[in-house]
């Protein structure tokens, strides 16, 4: 009895070990020049192509964002969806609407998503970004391009030219890694 009880102890300790820690997994010109001056135009709906190199769980995504000079109660979308053909398949993923910090100059910003999405490496994945219009563009003066497509009606899509985005990506690798835990250190918890 006492060794099923210890067994059991063992196996609660091993998993409230786990690392759960959010980590940033990847970086659109995160350390870039922002562009400056320019501002998204009315609607303000894009669709940007995402190829995760790993997998993991994706927890939220931070644009390089501020408010609008012109609109009260800013605040953005940011949709995961899936392809369909070279474009996004319509069916949200994932969503997450942020109440813009009133922020000069702009800076990251994010919300969570109510649920991580788990993220396979080599897929092709839309993130959707629905920006206040009139507000600074979250794009860097020079970096990575990244496919871009455009939307007037956040249905259908429309090649864009390819931008300069600036974004986070916050989530959880996949095959956590377990801190150790002997069986004699639960021994001893009872001695």
């Amino acid at each position: 009895m006492k060794f099923m009880l210890m067994l059991t102890i063992l196996t609660c300790l091993t998993f409230a070990c786990m690392a759960t820690a959010t980590e940033q997994m990847d970086d659109w010109n995160g350390d870039a020049t922002p562009l400056s001056g320019s501002m998204f135009p009315y609607p303000a709906n894009y669709a940007v192509q995402y190829i995760p190199a790993m997998d993991y769980n994706l927890e939220r995504v931070e644009f390089f964002a501020g408010a609008s000079t012109f609109m009260d109660d800013d605040q953005y979308t940011v949709q995961i969806m899936g392809d369909f053909d070279g474009q996004p398949d319509g069916v949200p993923i994932a969503s997450a609407v942020h109440p813009m910090l009133d922020s000069d100059p702009a800076m990251f910003q994010g919300t969570d998503f109510d649920e991580p999405v788990y993220m396979i490496a080599d897929q092709v994945y839309w993130v959707i970004y629905f920006a206040m219009p009139w507000s600074p563009f979250s794009a860097a003066i020079e970096g990575d391009l990244y496919t871009t497509m455009s939307s007037g009606d956040q249905i259908h899509w429309d090649p864009s030219n390819d931008q300069t985005w600036m974004a986070l990506f916050w989530g959880e690798p996949t095959g956590v890694a377990v801190e150790a835990v002997s069986f004699s250190e639960v021994k001893n918890l009872f001695q």
